[in-house]
């Protein structure tokens, strides 16, 4: 009777065979509003072709997760091309989308409120290959299509392949997806769109991967033009720029002398990268503490060398005669 068991054992091993890399990984294209947590383990299918106007961004999202840890992930996108063989004159972009953990949640919540069991939420965007995933752990995937303003109308297609390891096994994945473009071309936005930003060498530092910049520098004023760069894809057009942060100031027998320059190229840069439709100025005075607390004004100090923003109560002289030299002498844009 043990060796009947034991052959109806080989008998269904052999018959459901070995798992192939397709079996142990989900792989699917899921609708680019759908949150994809860590912890998602559904992903409904979703094979609707993007339809876009002229001038808009295609974007899709596909979610991968697998029983075991997947290595080296890589994406690329064919030449999105039509029935005639006309490619649209774009690069696809592809990046694998990170988390951030919220630690407190929003008290009073919506009813509709989507929430992470494990409080990890999608947000980056990294745009780099090489990622590894945890085993059970669901990872996104962005692709983002600009179509030029001049793309010709009808359905275009390509295609998403995945590469990477799983243990000693490569395996590639694919996926056709399309595009329809209309016959209209979107306009540029004429709506006034700010975001705030951040130059000061902490901000830069988490912007470098966690290394130090030196404010001005080469890599500096490279991570300026990146950020400027970056600014121009999400339609800003009002640049936030702080003449006390870039201005260099001097002082004696109480008269100041500045200098423009670093400012000037600041400005220059977000100008030539086609952000900067309206320029608002920084702010000259922030609260002494909490929110419930007085404002008061910042005045440039330097200290070994180094220009610190020190605040002064509002009836200090030194306050008046820095901040009434300044602002007549602010050049016109």
């Amino acid at each position: 009777m043990k060796n009947l068991y034991l052959i109806c054992l080989l008998f269904i091993i052999s018959a459901c065979g070995t798992p192939t890399t397709e079996d142990r990984i989900t792989f699917t294209q899921v609708d680019p509003f759908l949150k994809v947590f860590r912890e998602s383990n559904f992903f409904p299918e979703y094979n609707e072709t993007e339809e876009v106007a002229a001038g808009e961004h295609a974007t899709f999202q596909f979610a991968v997760r697998a029983a075991l840890p997947l290595k080296e992930l890589s994406a690329q996108v064919t030449a999105f091309t039509n029935e005639k063989g006309t490619q649209l004159q774009s690069s696809p972009r592809t990046g694998f989308v990170d988390y951030v953990r919220v630690g407190r949640q929003t008290p009073d919540r919506a009813k509709d409120a989507i929430t992470s069991l494990s409080h990890y939420y999608p947000d980056p965007i990294i745009e780099q290959n090489g990622q590894s995933v945890t085993r059970d752990v669901a990872q996104p995937i962005w692709i983002s299509v600009p179509v030029p303003t001049n793309a010709e109308a009808g359905t275009y297609k390509a295609t998403f392949s995945l590469k990477g390891k799983m243990g000693n096994q490569t395996f590639e994945l694919k996926k056709e997806i399309s595009v329809k473009v209309y016959p209209i071309v979107m306009p540029q936005p004429d709506l006034w769109v700010t975001n705030w930003f951040g130059t000061s060498p902490d901000k830069m530092k988490i912007f470098n991967g966690g290394k130090e910049v030196e404010p001005y520098s080469d890599v500096y004023w490279e991570m300026v033009q990146e950020l400027a760069d970056k600014m121009k894809e999400c339609y800003s057009n009002v640049i936030l720029l702080s003449p006390l942060e870039h201005i260099e100031f001097e002082e004696k027998d109480g008269t100041y002398t500045f200098d423009y320059s670093r400012f000037d190229k600041m400005i220059d840069i977000f100008h030539r990268a086609g952000v900067l439709k309206m320029l608002e100025g920084g702010h000259i005075a922030g609260r002494t503490g909490d929110w419930s607390s007085q404002f008061a004004p910042y005045v440039p100090r330097y200290e070994n060398g180094k220009k610190k923003l020190v605040q002064y109560p509002w009836n200090r002289n030194r306050l008046s005669t820095s901040i009434a030299s300044l602002f007549p002498r602010l050049p016109p844009i």
